[in-house]
């Protein structure tokens, strides 16, 4: 699978007018593998974006955020936490400050910023599909988080049971936007979108045949 996004981002030079798209695509893609707990390939593709260097700031900072996590899934936080400690997002959002003390799992801080992330940025559902918040989940401190959401109105109430159903949902509209960008650019040269998800399927069932 590694092997396969690989190619398709070093296919970003012979297409840099569809750059900006695979670049959101592959965030995307990043952010799936992050949620099925398939931390390997979301910290390489998080790491390709981060070496592209081409997204814009806030792009970057949701890109480190997300590398960060991933890393720490693996056991590997260790290695980056003083870069985090030292990361400096105070001229940024409110969710990218939270983010920051999330990763620490400092939620003497955290904590309030989410509630003020929750206000205009947030809604309480990402909370339950942010990997940011894992461990979070496993405290004290989300079972009050729980009970206190759990009695705003009813567009902010957090609904678990719908979550992968409305996930699935996305997903589909994803990939159908993305057959129809592509049979729109079906006339390109060289390596165009058709021509790599085509490969994309090729090397799935190339390595599928491989593994039998």
């Amino acid at each position: 699978m590694i092997i396969i996004y690989g190619l398709l981002y070093a296919s970003l030079k012979a297409n840099p007018e569809d750059k900006s798209e695979y670049i959101s695509h592959l965030f995307s893609v990043g952010f799936n593998h992050m949620v099925d707990n398939d931390w390997t390939v979301s910290c390489f593709i998080f790491k390709t974006l981060l070496d592209d260097n081409s997204q814009d700031e806030m792009g970057m900072a949701l890109t480190q955020i997300n590398y960060w996590i991933a890393n720490k899934n693996l056991g590997r936080f260790a290695d980056f936490k003083d870069q985090v400690i030292k990361r400096d997002f105070s001229a940024m959002n409110v969710s990218l400050r939270m983010a920051k003390e999330m990763l620490l799992e400092n939620y003497q801080k955290a904590i309030p910023l989410l509630d003020e992330a929750l206000l205009n940025e947030l809604t309480p559902d990402n909370v339950e599909t942010w990997p940011l918040f894992i461990q979070f989940r496993k405290t004290e401190h989300y079972k009050e988080f729980r009970k206190k959401y759990e009695k705003q109105p009813d567009s902010q109430v957090i609904k678990s049971e719908e979550i992968n159903e409305q996930r699935n949902e996305e997903q589909d509209k994803e990939l159908r936007n993305n057959r129809e960008k592509t049979e729109k650019k079906s006339s390109k040269k060289s390596l165009d979108l058709s021509f790599l998800i085509n490969l994309v399927v090729i090397l799935l069932g190339v390595l599928t045949i491989c593994t039998l």
